[in-house]
């Protein structure tokens, strides 16, 4: 055997390993890994993330100092996280959900009690719809044309008809609900009560709760995956750090995966499988591998930074991560 053949063979059985590895879901893809790039000017204290992946943009709430007024959202281009615009919509702006296909985006503005609609081509908004008292997060349904909104000022979800934009009626749920997710392959709604540590489990037909779930302490955000039928949820007011699984076939938990310190906002990314989990307490984001339902890696934040609520863009696998109490969100690199 020649020197040459020598140095040639261990560079092939490691580009071979390597095309493996990226072959087999749920092993871990040498080509791809996540980090901290940068940060994202945005308004002040953003606290909801929402994106159209048809259109490529990025539309960030912006809380606010509580109660003050006008209060923004900021729309980023998704290629080069540029600012397009600021749109003003109701006071204390938090929850964002967004139609990529209808380029609507709907904004639950927890101190104005209202959802403002925003056409997503012209950034105007089109309509506010009062709803509950203190909205806080939204889902939507684009099968169904529904709109679903938490209240947890009256323990109610409320529901928007998307065509009319009008309040069509409000469902009772736990106390003081926070957040929300759908699973579109079966047309349930899940809602987080933080203070009775339930989620309610909500019939998108019939509009009525099914099932309630003994979900830990302080369930707050949450995020679905239609493709695997499972839902996370972080329990917020966990030192500790606990996401919890409810399986959306059965309706019943699943399991619980340990994360940072004080985990915060969650999103999903379905192409890829990944889960992102934002760690207020440690300034730090857990990844979790849909596949293996275990923290495959840890990225670290800048430095003071209080990482709140997630947005996962499919286009181009980069994630968002507000920053509490900042004008920016943090940006971290799927590839």
């Amino acid at each position: 055997m020649t020197r040459s053949s020598q140095a040639i063979r261990p560079f092939i059985f490691l580009s071979l390993s390597i095309a493996m590895l990226s072959l087999f879901p749920g092993t871990i893809n040498l080509a791809r890994a996540e980090g901290f790039t940068g940060t994202v000017t945005v308004g002040v204290n953003p606290d909801g993330i929402g994106v159209d992946t048809s259109l490529n943009r990025i539309y960030v709430s912006n809380y606010g100092n509580n109660g003050t007024f006008p209060s923004t959202v900021s729309v980023l281009n998704g290629a080069n996280n540029s600012l397009i615009a600021t749109i003003l919509v109701g006071v204390s702006p938090a929850g964002v959900a967004v139609n990529s296909a209808s380029h609507r985006v709907y904004i639950a503005n927890y101190n104005s009690s209202n959802v403002s609609v925003i056409n997503g081509v012209t950034n105007a908004v089109i309509a506010n719809v009062t709803v509950g008292t203190h909205p806080s997060r939204i889902a939507l349904n684009p099968a169904t044309g529904e709109i679903y909104v938490t209240n947890s000022g009256d323990d109610t979800v409320s529901r928007i008809n998307a065509t009319t934009n009008t309040l069509v009626g409000n469902i009772p749920v736990g106390r003081r609900p926070t957040g929300i997710a759908l699973l579109s392959s079966t047309n349930t709604i899940y809602v987080t009560n933080s203070l009775d540590g339930t989620a309610s489990v909500i019939d998108g037909k019939t509009h009525s709760v099914i099932k309630t779930l003994q979900v830990g302490n302080d369930p707050g955000n949450i995020a679905s995956d239609s493709i695997t039928n499972l839902v996370y949820l972080v329990n917020s007011n966990s030192s500790n750090g606990i996401v919890t699984l409810i399986n959306g076939t059965s309706n019943t938990l699943a399991t619980t995966i340990g994360v940072g310190i004080f985990p915060s906002g969650i999103d999903v990314n379905q192409v890829t499988n990944k889960i992102y989990v934002s760690n207020s307490g440690e300034g730090t984001v857990s990844i979790i591998d849909g596949f293996t339902l275990t923290v495959i890696d840890t990225v670290n934040l800048a430095f003071g930074t209080i990482p709140g609520v997630v947005g996962v863009n499919t286009v181009t696998n980069e994630i968002y991560v507000a920053n509490g109490n900042r004008k920016t969100l943090s940006v971290l690199s799927g590839h």
